[in-house]
């Protein structure tokens, strides 16, 4: 799995409801000069909902990779759907999922969103991402992604942060 593959896989994280769309913007980095992450939501389907993962990234004429693009899809639990799933893990401090431990960070205020949720996601020593989730916005409910991976060829670590378009 490369960086970027690591970077939308991790967008997929929660569901703020089935059968959605949310387009988030990627910022601009030293390597990458712009982007967009589309992400799709399915209907629930025995306790899981399937999520189409859509990206384009263009990197800066220095990367040590191209411009990137592609379609990814990602099934995930339906106790992420909507807000439930994080007030689990806000009352438990942090819940483990497989290899990801998920810890709430506390509540915020972002983007003219009031009482949203602010949560860590660790994928064991691979990557970590913040993610501020509210259930007003659609899809993956995540309104901005800050993601850190670690074991990037040639960088070592290095962060993309998105946001809600």
């Amino acid at each position: 799995m490369d960086i970027l593959q690591i970077l939308f896989l991790s967008l997929v994280g929660t569901f703020s409801g089935p059968n959605q769309t949310l387009v988030h913007r990627v910022e601009p980095t030293k390597m990458v000069k712009s982007g967009h992450v589309t992400l799709k939501t399915g209907p629930d389907r025995g306790g899981k909902t399937m999520v189409n993962i859509n990206y384009e990234l263009k990197t800066t004429w220095y990367a040590p990779v191209g411009d990137q693009k592609g379609t990814e899809s990602q099934s995930m639990p339906s106790k992420y759907l909507n807000e439930v799933g994080y007030r689990e893990v806000e009352a438990a401090g942090s819940v483990r999922f497989e290899d990801v431990i998920i810890t709430h960070l506390g509540r915020v205020n972002f983007d003219g969103h009031r009482n949203g949720h602010k949560v860590q996601i660790d994928k064991s020593g691979e990557w970590r991402a913040v993610a501020y989730f509210h259930p007003e916005i659609p899809a993956t409910g995540w309104g901005r992604l800050t993601l850190t991976m670690y074991k990037v060829p040639v960088l070592g670590s290095y962060t993309i942060n998105s946001q809600r378009q």
